[in-house]
């Protein structure tokens, strides 16, 4: 409906007051009584004007039709004449070209001849001179010859006074290089003389002194040992002692379960830190008494004992996994 009203606006304005006429038509006859008229004698004006309205669109869609007919008709001379104008031209681009590659071309033709002319007298120039080389080299070839035998018979005679020169030489060497011999053999013999007797001191000076640092070793040997012993008597008497306080601190703070009799015992293991504590966890019962609430109130012991008595230094390496046997009273 609104591409109809954009190209047919005048036959949709005469529509529209057509619509209006009518509206005030059908108003004013309903206000009106004195004027009795029958409502059927409307009707047909009503569709006279729809007629109406009916052949004006055709008649605008009629005019828009050969307008855009004439528009087509000029376009397509329009595009006629445009073709006619690139022909032509391309035509003379075409003889344009045309006359420039012939001139192209017979220039071309002349820098060709030229060029051969240049290349023949450079062949003949190339050539003389070849054969002025060749001339020079031929000579330079027969003076080097002669030159050759001239140095060849000069080298032959000096080699035969070098040859006899180096034959004295080398007499006058060998007789030195013997002369040599005979003394470094001769050095040779109070040389090896004089190395025996200095080995033969060395070796008893040897001797001696591996005896004193054998006897010195012996000595630092049993001394060590005997450290050795007293220092491990000394740690056992140290690690007895703080065993033995260790139990006595967990059996300080032991409660005994009822119902549990006498001599029961259980051995323990236990891994300890510096300064006496307890790792968590650590603490298993390796060899049971038997009676489980006694076992546990062991380990109970021994977290509530801690930190535990333990030594420091060296000797604490020996209480890290500490096991011993817990028996009340013993």
């Amino acid at each position: 409906m609104i591409s109809l009203l954009r190209q047919n606006p005048l036959a949709a304005i005469f529509a529209l007051l057509l619509h209006v006429v009518l509206i005030a038509l059908l108003l004013f006859g309903d206000s009106s009584a004195t004027k009795p008229k029958p409502t059927a004698v409307k009707s047909e004006p009503i569709q006279a004007t729809v007629v109406d309205a009916k052949q004006l669109n055709a008649k605008a869609e009629k005019e828009r039709q050969a307008e855009e007919k004439r528009k087509a008709a000029e376009r397509k001379k329009r595009e006629q004449k445009q073709l006619a104008e690139q022909k032509k031209k391309k035509a003379a681009e075409t003889k344009r070209k045309k006359a420039e590659n012939e001139k192209r071309r017979q220039a071309d033709l002349k820098k060709k001849r030229d060029a051969d002319q240049k290349r023949k007298v450079a062949e003949k120039a190339k050539a003389d001179r070849k054969a002025k080389a060749l001339a020079e080299a031929k000579r330079k070839k027969t003076a080097e010859v002669k030159r050759k035998a001239e140095a060849d018979i000069k080298r032959k005679a000096e080699a035969e006074v070098k040859r006899k020169a180096d034959i004295k030489r080398k007499a006058a060497a060998e007789a030195k290089r013997k002369a040599e011999i005979k003394r470094k053999a001769a050095a040779e013999v109070k040389r090896k003389a004089e190395a025996k007797r200095k080995a033969e001191i060395a070796a008893k000076l040897k001797a001696k002194e591996d005896a004193r640092k054998r006897a010195i070793a012996a000595q630092k040997s049993r001394e060590a040992a005997l450290l050795a012993q007293m220092k491990a008597e000394h740690d056992a008497r140290e690690r007895d002692r703080y065993v033995i306080a260790i139990k006595q601190r967990i059996e300080g703070g032991w409660l005994r379960p009822p119902n549990t009799g006498e001599g029961l015992s259980c051995l323990i293991k236990v891994r300890l830190i510096p300064g006496g504590d307890v790792v968590p966890g650590s603490v298993m019962v390796i060899r049971s008494s038997g009676n489980p609430v006694f076992d546990r109130s062991v380990e109970s012991a021994i977290y509530k004992a801690a930190p535990l008595p333990v030594p420091s230094g060296g000797l604490f390496e020996t209480f890290r996994d500490l096991q011993f046997e817990f028996k009340p009273g013993a």
